[in-house]
């Protein structure tokens, strides 16, 4: 996962000062740890939330073209076949 390798990255270079004392010795695998669970939580919830949004998008879209084909239909007994004679 580079985008946790660039975060590690950041980490390292805003808390530099710590590593002189060895405090970050022992933080910096606790915060990666921490930054791995939750992004193995947080992500799948992500992917979820965009494939639910992509699927409403579709459905809204559907329902913008079959409505007005729909009253063609019934004005002229046959459906439009493109978007310029609805």
């Amino acid at each position: 996962m580079p985008c946790l390798n660039y975060l590690l990255y950041y980490l390292i270079y805003k808390f530099k000062g710590l590593f002189k004392q060895g405090l970050a010795l022992i933080a910096l695998p606790a915060v990666a740890l921490n930054i791995g669970i939750l992004a193995a939580i947080a992500l799948p919830q992500y992917q979820n939330a965009v494939v639910k949004n992509r699927y409403t998008k579709l459905i809204i879209l559907t329902k913008a073209i079959k409505d007005p084909q729909e009253r063609l239909f019934l004005q002229q007994c046959s459906y439009g076949y493109g978007f310029y004679t609805v």
